[in-house]
């Protein structure tokens, strides 16, 4: 028999604190059945079918093993030091010795060990754990993480919604869905948290049930916004299909509040081409592409000399083309240090984000593995340098994707850019490799 997470009263015996543990929705009671918690079946009986019998054999094993003698005893040891246990580890990334982790130290530990976590960030990772949420992680708070990192335990929706929950009152205020927001929805293009929250908030009542919640979580974690339809029929309070100016002007409110409109009637009449007071669907789309896409339109009526101007006044700057891009990543340098190889890897700001990797290494491959969101990926990969080696992608966790790409001696630098709608949350990790016998290098 095993607990909700999968381990059976053996793991018990490394973690004594889960004797503590209550599962509401399992039969599984620690203190009744693991003997590392007190309880267990301590006879010898073995007049019982079935779970006598395993653990008669489990007992004919232990003999046997015991006989083995010391190589037991140093398969533990070197069990050990390639496992950490979570106090172990705990000791390891708490810089300052407080017996606690820190947001920033945790940052650390999630960088280094959390890359198919299914969090979009080490700040939504540690405030889930957090679970009394005083900005420090004990030890108990820490092992759930630890858990999740190493067994790559996906949190449902319902135990988001819990931690989110700071009242418990079963619903999400909008203080507490702002944080939720913060950590998990950056990549959507809502133009508010108050407007994503409206949107969910079907019934209108100022709060998130966590059936309202789903909805919220399932477009946050699949990276999707709400259609043309879709805002017409949750905006539609009288059902007719279209929108009239006073259903217009709530949502305008929300969406609106950066359209060049000085006011809602005026973007209303603007897009309602046949003048018939109601914007249908194919008039809202104009609206949409406005509000949510952010591409203000062309004013035929205007000046053409000011029509002009204003082009070149909201015209943002182009991306590099290849070439440029390419002198770019020729451009940057290694600096010379003591050394014998040295990685350098930079950003930089270029009319949008601009990442760097070269080594001076001249018998090492290394083998760079970029971790990036997947949407910034998928959305806004501009450009990768024309010589780059790449060795594929593959997704890790929920939200994140890595790519891997080989720098050799003779080819030793790689550029990434992404636009400047990116999320650039970087990570990467190093494999080298000496290129002479292709041994790689620990």
């Amino acid at each position: 028999m095993v607990d909700p997470y999968g381990d059976s009263c053996a793991e018990y015996w490394d973690f004594l604190d889960w004797c503590e543990l209550e599962f509401t929705d399992s039969d599984f009671k620690p203190k009744e059945l693991c003997c590392a918690c007190g309880g267990g079946d301590k006879t010898d009986g073995g007049d019982d079918d079935g779970n006598d019998e395993e653990e008669n054999d489990e007992e004919e094993n232990d003999e046997e093993e015991n006989d083995e003698g010391d190589g037991d005893e140093e398969q533990d040891e070197n069990d050990d030091d390639t496992t950490p246990t979570p106090a172990e580890f705990l000791e390891q990334y708490d810089s300052n010795g407080d017996g606690i982790l820190s947001l920033e130290e945790f940052e650390v530990f999630y960088a280094d060990h959390c890359t198919q976590c299914p969090f979009p960030n080490a700040a939504a990772m540690f405030n889930f754990f957090d679970s009394n949420r005083d900005g420090e992680m004990i030890l108990q708070e820490f092992e759930g993480a630890y858990k999740c990192c190493i067994d790559v335990i996906v949190p449902t929706p319902e135990e988001i919604f819990e931690n989110y929950d700071a009242d418990t009152d079963s619903m999400l205020n909008l203080g507490e869905f702002t944080d939720f927001y913060t950590n998990y929805c950056k990549q959507l293009s809502f133009p508010t948290v108050e407007a994503m929250f409206s949107y969910y908030d079907m019934d209108n009542d100022g709060f998130l049930s966590e059936t309202e919640f789903n909805a919220a979580y399932a477009s946050c974690n699949e990276g999707t916004m709400p259609t043309v339809a879709d805002l017409i029929f949750r905006y539609d309070t009288d059902m007719d299909g279209t929108l009239s100016l006073e259903e217009f002007e709530v949502f305008h409110a929300l969406f609106c509040q950066d359209c060049p409109f000085d006011t809602a009637a005026e973007m209303f009449n603007y897009y309602d081409a046949n003048g018939d007071g109601k914007l249908d669907e194919s008039e809202f789309e104009g609206v949409y592409i406005c509000c949510i896409d952010g591409n203000i339109p062309d004013d035929d009526e205007g000046n053409d000399e000011d029509e002009n101007e204003e082009d070149e006044d909201i015209t943002p700057p182009m991306p590099p083309t290849d070439g440029e891009f390419d002198m770019w990543v020729a451009e940057q340098e290694i600096p010379e240090t003591e050394y014998f190889c040295y990685l350098e890897v930079h950003n930089e700001w270029v009319n949008g984000y601009n990442f760097f990797a070269g080594h001076d290494c001249a018998i090492y491959d290394l083998e760079l593995t970029v971790m990036a969101r997947k949407t910034d990926w998928e959305n806004h990969l501009e450009n990768i340098n024309s010589d780059a080696e790449e060795l594929g992608c593959e997704d890790i966790g929920v939200f994140d994707r890595a790519c891997r790409f080989m720098l050799k001696p003779g080819n030793n630098k790689l550029g990434i850019r992404f636009d400047a709608e990116a999320d650039v949350d970087l990570y990467y990790e190093t494999e080298w490799t000496n290129c002479v016998d292709n041994t790689p290098v620990e």
